[in-house]
């Protein structure tokens, strides 16, 4: 699943820097590469088809390439990574890049990509190539061990507590009536004062259409225990995990382009997660809708009330509607402002852990990433 960029500042990085890349994958080969085969980060940058195509252009043009191959057979005789080989050779290519993109766009490149790559803000402390750009000691990197598992653990923390927060202000919006229906088709996790009724079956869609049902759900062990198959569902879900991936592998390294593998793919999410749900008894399907339209709910609690089966169930008027709209886009948007914050500060917090060298090298490559929105 790709990522959705919304830049809520824009941080200017200084892209006349003179040596190679701190990281070796961030040479601009490879980040550039990100723009192909990433739609949304290149629209979150403002690129446009013209500009692809002639990025796309550069990286088949014979002679750059031809003379980009050779340099590549010359370093890796010296047994370099390829990314090795690719940030040695950054200026070049970034002079190249420097005649298609504008400023503001190389300059926010590695942030987006870093962003993509890290999703919060301790990440990037269990990062083998973060790690080693450090040059940390023994005795320190047994000490950052220690640092980011604690900084996970209040990181994890403090982003269920925002969530939960956003989440419970727009259910106590529900009347009565509705409350009892969300917690029906949804379980009582998110309001534990009510109990669930039974649920009629034939009131929920196949798959569900209330919420997004949630992809590649074969091989999510936790979900898989809760529903307590049977060995022969065991046989089937295993079955179902192996085509899966079969296919998903086929649609990658098939024929078609970059920008036709999200529909590929969700065709076969689609198709999989009906096959799952033909696999269960009813009782496993209530189980299985719950956790899932929860999941969903905390993901992005703006979804189901788009949706005309959710609103049209929980017996919402055209006003009401037009409220939690309204209501849930302004939490959300509330929401990633403060998990960004979050990030950020905890980020910051595990860089002041570290020698002041080494943490003015990391915070000035980071720097502008942890300004960013990031959703699947």
């Amino acid at each position: 699943m790709w990522l959705i960029f919304s830049l809520l500042v824009l941080v200017q990085v200084d892209t006349n820097q003179t040596d190679t890349p701190l990281f070796p994958s961030l040479n601009h080969w490879e980040m550039s590469f990100m723009l192909l085969k990433d739609p949304r980060m290149a629209t979150s940058l403002h690129v446009d088809h013209q500009q692809l195509a002639l990025l796309n252009d550069l990286r088949s043009r014979p002679p750059f390439k031809e003379a980009f191959e050779r340099k590549m057979a010359s370093q890796r005789q010296q047994h370099d990574t390829i990314s090795r080989v690719l940030a040695s050779l950054d200026m070049e290519i970034r002079a190249e890049l420097k005649k298609i993109f504008t400023e503001d766009q190389l300059s926010m490149l590695r942030p987006a990509v870093l962003r993509d790559r890290f999703r919060n803000g301790v990440a990037p402390f269990f990062d083998g190539e973060v790690i080693e750009s450090l040059g940390l000691a023994p005795a320190e990197k047994e000490q950052l061990k220690l640092d980011r598992a604690e900084a996970q653990k209040e990181y994890d923390q403090g982003r269920q507590k925002l969530i939960s927060a956003a989440v419970q202000r727009i259910l106590a919006e529900l009347g009565a009536d509705a409350r009892q229906k969300f917690v029906d088709i949804a379980g009582n996790d998110l309001i534990e004062s009510l109990s669930p009724n039974e649920v009629d079956l034939n009131i929920m869609p196949v798959p569900p259409e209330f919420f997004r049902i949630e992809p590649s759900v074969v091989y999510d062990t936790a979900l898989i225990k809760k529903l307590q198959l049977s060995p022969t569902q065991e046989k089937g879900i295993n079955l179902l995990e192996k085509a899966y991936l079969r296919e998903n592998d086929s649609i990658r390294s098939g024929q078609l382009s970059l920008r036709e593998w999200g529909p590929a793919l969700k065709k076969l999410d689609e198709k999989t997660s009906r096959s799952l749900w033909d696999l269960l008894e009813p009782k496993q399907k209530v189980t299985y809708f719950r956790l899932i339209s929860t999941r969903e709910f905390i993901y992005d609690f703006r979804r189901p009330f788009r949706r005309k089966a959710f609103v049209d169930y929980l017996g919402l008027e055209p006003n009401e509607v037009e409220f939690f709209r309204e209501i849930t886009e302004d939490e959300f948007t509330e929401l990633q402002t403060k998990l960004v914050n979050h990030e950020r500060e905890t980020f910051q917090s595990l860089c002041s852990k570290l020698p002041i060298e080494k943490r003015k090298r990391l915070l000035e490559t980071f720097r502008g990433v942890f300004e960013m929105v990031n959703r699947q």
